[in-house]
Parts: structure tokens; sequence; C-alpha cells
């Protein structure tokens, strides 16, 4: 292995290492951009964050969208987050007979 090549080792069996020169040197061995651990851990980081936060918004629609049923005096409530050309897309699911329920209440 030459000097500056990057320290990742792609399949430990046979000890084949990552084939990029390496750019940044970090504890005595020589990692590219794609493996540098600092980097890595950035990106985790950041995916982790975005992650969280669908879930977040997720969670918070989910409660809206049952809030709204019980104000609606549906029993049970499925909540559906989509992906549409246009971005994401949210449904409330209520089951028939909840329809047919509110649809009588309404009538009234």
């Amino acid at each position: 292995m030459s000097e500056k090549r990057c320290a990742k080792i792609m399949d430990h069996f046979r000890r084949l290492y990552c084939q990029r020169t390496g750019t940044v040197e970090r504890s005595g061995a020589w990692w590219c951009r794609a493996h540098d651990p600092e980097a890595v851990a950035a990106r985790d980081r950041k995916r982790e964050e975005k992650y969280n936060a669908e879930r977040r918004e997720e969670d918070r629609t989910t409660a809206d969208m049952g809030a709204l049923a019980t104000r609606l005096g549906c029993g049970r409530v499925y909540y559906e987050s989509t992906v549409r050309p246009r971005g994401y897309q949210r449904a409330l699911v209520i089951a028939e007979g909840d329809v047919l329920a509110l649809l009588a209440r309404l009538e009234r």
C-alpha cells in the first residue's frame, strides 16, 4: 500500500484497501474524502437530523389528524404519508362505518 492511499479496508478477508488517494491525514492514517472519519460522522449526523425532523413532523401530523377525527366523532384514524410527484401528500383515512355515521349526523 502506498503511503498516501486511503486507509479504509473494503474487504477484511482479503485486506483490500480503498483505491482512492488519501487527502486528509487523521491519527497517522490517510483518508480519502469519502472515508474520512470526521466527514463520515458529519454525514451520519446530518442524515439522522433529517430523519428525526421528518419523524417529528409525521408525529405532529398524526396527532393533528387524531384530534380532527375525535372532533368529527370518528372511531379509528389511519394516517398515511406518501411521496407523490409534488412532494409529501397527507391523507386521513376513515373507516366506511365511521363515514356513514358522520354523514347521518350531518344530515340531521
